[in-house]
């Protein structure tokens, strides 16, 4: 593990994926404020400790957290850390809006025209009490579609009517399933080099993402006629984690 970290301080991370690498490591110099306290199994273990040479107990939890850290870092290219960086949507290289409902999901992006669409099929008694999984796992899918995307955006604006997964995304604090959600949105950004911003809209204002996620795929044509519509598989591994 100390190689691997010295290996991360030779790559060159976006912010946005930095703040949870610092987290998964208990990172005392990460750019934390008093009120934005991180949460995950490895910095609960040190959380409040002073003494570098006290023991810490390593559940299996926290060997996931730091094995994924070591995987993930093993394949970045070597360059430097990145600072924080303020930038608007404005600034962003793409915009993406995203959605979910009780039976599906859908992300659009105007400047190519294109919207992805995941139609659910899970138990319906269910499906209300996991729709802010579902609206982070669009964002997910989102940023993982912009990862594939050519060219690559180096700063990526994903659109939310989800105050949960705009907090989320944007300090990497999670717990539990959303917290596998998120450490694969971090994996996404450090191999591609995406520096993500997460931004809250209305849901008034969220109009053809929100007619994509309750499949009235007419009706989103109808505002932009030249929507080319298209389904996607989210990553069946997270989404699994929501489901068991």
């Amino acid at each position: 593990m100390t190689m691997t970290l010295s290996i991360l301080l030779s790559c060159r991370v976006p912010y946005s994926a930095y703040r949870l690498l610092s987290e998964l490591v208990a990172d005392p110099n990460a750019p934390w404020s008093e009120d934005e306290e991180p949460h995950s199994n490895s910095w609960d273990k040190v959380r409040g400790k002073s003494q570098m040479s006290s023991p810490v107990w390593i559940n299996r939890d926290v060997l996931a957290d730091l094995g994924w850290f070591a995987d993930t870092v093993e394949k970045l290219s070597g360059v430097s850390i990145l600072g924080a960086e303020t930038w608007s949507a404005a600034d962003a290289d793409l915009n993406v809006w995203c959605d979910a409902s009780d039976i599906g999901m859908g992300f659009y992006c105007p400047a190519d025209s294109l919207a992805y669409v995941y139609e659910r099929d899970d138990d319906p008694s269910t499906a209300q009490t996991l729709i802010t999984f579902f609206e982070s796992l669009c964002v997910l899918s989102a940023v993982q579609w912009a990862s594939a995307r050519q060219p690559i955006p180096k700063r990526l604006a994903v659109h939310t009517d989800s105050l949960n997964s705009v907090q989320f995304f944007n300090t990497f604090r999670a717990r539990d399933k959303y917290g596998t959600l998120i450490k694969a949105a971090a994996e996404t950004l450090l191999l591609s080099n995406i520096d993500l911003r997460v931004f809250h809209i209305s849901g008034k204002n969220n109009v053809v993402a929100d007619l994509l996620s309750r499949r009235l795929y007419a009706e989103a044509r109808s505002i932009s006629p030249s929507l080319k519509i298209h389904h996607f598989q989210p990553p069946r591994d997270v989404m699994g984690a929501a489901l068991r």
